[in-house]
């Protein structure tokens, strides 16, 4: 037995208090030297499932913690969405009243407010009523049939006879005396000539159309949205009863998160039902209301929970496995045992079986990690959310950067499917060509700069324009110089030209200072899943790119191809046609 495995046998006798190793040529070191590889894989597998589990449960935490960054950051643009929609509805409510008030002020009882209605001023189907009270609190005109009463004591009227304040009153919401019906009255003052008071113009807007609109938003079972006054009383909720309205919330934990800040977050359990919800809110700019949206948390937890049962279910399917083959090796160990004899007279035939076994442990290594990188792939959400989290960043920088690489194989892959299906979109038109190759220079600049690598371009007398689409032919470009900058050597240069061939069209090359391409592969490397046995290094690659820089040229009718520099190193050229393709003339 080599000396690595006698001192993993050494290894595992002491942590299972066997003593020492017996002398491989007898019987008992025989048997002693079984029990101690029995013993190493149980320690093994310990080790795997800890870390299995150690990994998985870490990366809930945190994908528990982004996803209430997620949910935070949903709530706040559906607050904002409905800052807009009750900003819009209420300016539209408020130019109304300024309009009946200027009106009313400069021509008096001759206003018409039924021939404004018809006349399409005011917007149909949102109001209730648009009315006029003299200085008496009778209400006296309207845009439509109303009876006469008197609201002297209402507190939208009495809020407007000491003093002009100039803004709009949004009242709580009052049952109307004429409909019976609950409403929300916007009103203004109107003044006479010497600024005394002359009236109130009012606006009557039905109570539930806030209630309405919030209740056709879905934000999960149980949400809530609610337009509350920042006199703290509650105006419209997604609710069907008409006894919410009018509720006094200036006790809620929203005005005190209000104090502090115009518009935030925060979580909070209901009185009402007993729920915990994340609340974000919006105070209004210019009227004296507030928004806020609920999200329930088992709304918010409702995607984690899915995928933290699968992800479970992944680690016991793991689990059982390596358990599985746990006991797999310790029943080969036991075979070995009944075997000892045999083993024993052939040395070679006892360092193949460890030879043997250590290929199956290299193996279900290999297996583990595979599907902990379906689960570390997880983390690119994560890292998108974490903002400017420098601690969450550094925990997962190292997941993410596998992940980006897996990513990157996985768009090579996608691409050349719909390049080869033909479902690939193009968007060709006449563009220059200069700023495309800054473009991919521009993104290359920091492996350039690590690499001290130089970029010359060589344009003189080439045309400006070409026919082609920017974000495919950088996407070429970007291959082709990423090639060029990983196998030309440290400080060496690279060379882009563009100039005119003899069909007349447009011939971009890239040469590099590397290893060149061996002639008898110079068309083989742009075959799909091929590499150029120079460059070949076993860091990775799928060998795609090449060939889904030959499907995006040939679609423009322009071909591709490689060669080798006479000084040294590889050059890559393909065309692009200088103008559109002619319409075909029907005979």
């Amino acid at each position: 037995m080599n000396e690595l495995s006698k001192r993993a046998d050494t290894f595992a006798a002491r942590l299972f208090g066997m003593g020492g190793v017996a002398a491989a040529g007898t019987p008992t070191g025989g048997r002693s030297q079984r029990f101690c590889t029995i013993g190493f894989v149980i320690a093994t597998k310990i080790l795997a499932l800890i870390f299995l589990w150690a990994g998985l449960l870490a990366y809930l935490s945190y994908e528990k913690g982004y996803t209430y960054i997620a949910a935070e950051n949903n709530a706040a643009s559906f607050a904002r969405a409905l800052e807009e929609h009750t900003l819009g509805t209420v300016r539209g409510i408020d130019q109304a009243t300024l309009l009946v008030k200027s009106q009313y002020e400069r021509v008096g009882s001759k206003l018409d407010l039924g021939a404004y209605a018809r006349e399409g001023l005011f917007q149909g189907g949102l109001y209730k009523l648009i009315g006029i009270s003299d200085a008496d609190g009778w209400f006296f005109m309207s845009d439509r049939p109303a009876p006469r009463n008197n609201v002297s004591d209402a507190a939208h009227f009495m809020a407007h006879v000491g003093k002009d304040s100039g803004q709009l009153y949004i009242s709580r919401p009052v049952l109307e005396r004429s409909s019976g019906k609950w409403s929300v009255q916007f009103t203004r003052r109107i003044n006479t000539p010497d600024g005394g008071f002359g009236g109130m113009v009012s606006v009557s807007l039905d109570a539930g159309y806030f209630a309405r609109f919030y209740h056709s938003i879905d934000i999960g079972e149980n949400g809530v949205v609610s337009l509350v006054g920042t006199d703290g009383i509650l105006r419209a909720r997604n609710g069907d009863g008409e006894n919410e309205l009018g509720q006094d919330l200036s006790a809620s934990p929203l005005f005190a998160a209000m104090k502090k800040s115009g518009h935030g977050s925060y979580f909070s359990v209901s009185a009402v039902d007993g729920v915990r919800r994340l609340i974000s809110f919006r105070k209004l700019t210019e009227y004296p209301l507030i928004v806020a949206v609920g999200i329930t948390e088992t709304e918010i937890l409702k995607g984690y929970i899915e995928r933290r049962h699968v992800l479970l279910a992944l680690g016991g399917l793991i689990s059982l496995l390596i358990v599985a083959a746990g006991m797999i090796l310790a029943k080969h160990a036991r075979y070995q045992r009944e075997a000892e004899e045999l083993l024993r007279r052939s040395e070679q035939a006892a360092l193949s079986a460890d030879k043997s076994k250590s290929e199956f442990l290299a193996n279900m290594s290999h297996e583990l990690r595979t599907p902990m990188h379906a689960i570390l792939s997880f983390a690119e959400l994560g890292v998108a959310r974490a903002g400017d989290s420098d601690k969450i960043t550094t925990y997962l920088a190292r997941i993410q950067q596998s992940g980006k690489r897996l990513l990157s194989l996985l768009n090579d892959l996608l691409d050349l499917s719909k390049l080869e299906a033909g479902c690939m979109t193009f968007k060709p038109a006449m563009n220059p060509i200069r700023p495309v190759i800054d473009q991919v220079v521009d993104e290359l600049s920091a492996l350039l700069h690590d690499r001290r690598l130089e970029i010359r371009i060589w344009s003189d007398g080439a045309p400006a324009t070409a026919y082609f689409d920017p974000a495919k032919i950088a996407q070429v470009l970007n291959n082709l110089l990423g090639n060029a900058c990983k196998f030309t050597p440290a400080g060496g240069v690279i060379e882009v030209s563009c100039a005119t061939d003899a069909a007349c069209n447009l011939a971009i090359s890239v040469s590099d200072s590397g290893p060149g391409i061996p002639p008898d592969e110079v068309e083989l490397i742009f075959e799909q899943f091929v590499q150029n046995s120079k460059t070949m290094t076993g860091a990775g690659g799928t060998g795609l790119g090449l060939a889904i820089c030959r499907q995006i040229v040939h679609a423009y009718g322009g071909r591709i191809r490689a060669d080798n520099n006479p000084a040294g190193g590889a050059r890559f050229s393909f065309t692009l046609p200088l103008t559109p393709p002619q319409p075909e003339i029907q005979s």
